[in-house]
């Protein structure tokens, strides 16, 4: 099954692809594309269902501390989108020294909000990088768990992070992080249905 989700997640990439592609043609009113728009805009849907799924899949099999968890999630996204976010800052200054201006400024608050993935929770607003919406909603998940893992129980854990997840969903007036805790059911029902079978095979 493990095997498949990486299929699941090929497709959910193709999808993310499919709707930045037709975005672009929609910015040279060429529209022939825009009815399967919405069927790309599933790949969030199925990569953060995904997320919750993996994660919950992970900590079943390894017991790992908070600050291991959350250090280990950091190293995979922030250095990266660092990285990108002040390219495109640089860029944006650099092209001022050759009278190309965007119509777009970033204050300080802007900068530091995006680098600490947070613009949608302390601003209201998307990050620099407008993809890196998707990355803030991941790091809420992530420090969600690493919360839920200072109790050490994972009837805890199921309680507290959904907790979490639902009380940011409400605040910010947006529902997709509930994708996560739908992964994470279906990981905990997977889990149980493969222990059952595993002891229905030795059983039999």
């Amino acid at each position: 099954m493990i095997y498949n989700i990486q299929c699941l997640r090929a497709l959910a990439c193709i999808l993310v692809v499919l709707v930045h592609a037709i975005t672009i043609t929609e910015l040279y009113t060429i529209y022939p594309f825009n009815y399967y728009k919405v069927w790309g805009q599933c790949g969030v849907d199925i990569f953060f269902t995904i997320s919750g799924f993996i994660i919950v899949y992970i900590l079943l099999k390894s017991k790992l501390d908070p600050i291991t968890f959350i250090v280990n999630r950091m190293l995979r996204i922030v250095p990266m989108y660092w990285i990108v976010t002040i390219t495109w800052l640089a860029v944006i200054k650099i092209s001022h020294y050759f009278n190309f201006k965007f119509s777009i400024n970033y204050d300080i608050k802007d900068i530091i909000a995006s680098l600490c993935l947070s613009s949608q929770a302390v601003l209201s607003k998307s990050p620099i990088l407008y993809v890196g919406w998707t990355l803030e909603w991941e790091m809420i998940f992530y420090v969600a768990i690493a919360i839920g893992l200072l109790f050490k129980k994972w009837i805890y854990i199921i309680v507290i992070v959904p907790a979490i997840i639902c009380s940011y969903c409400f605040y910010i007036k947006n529902y997709i992080g509930l994708e996560f805790i739908a992964g994470m059911l279906i990981a905990l029902m997977y889990n149980k249905i493969k222990t059952y079978l595993s002891y229905e095979y030795i059983l039999s």
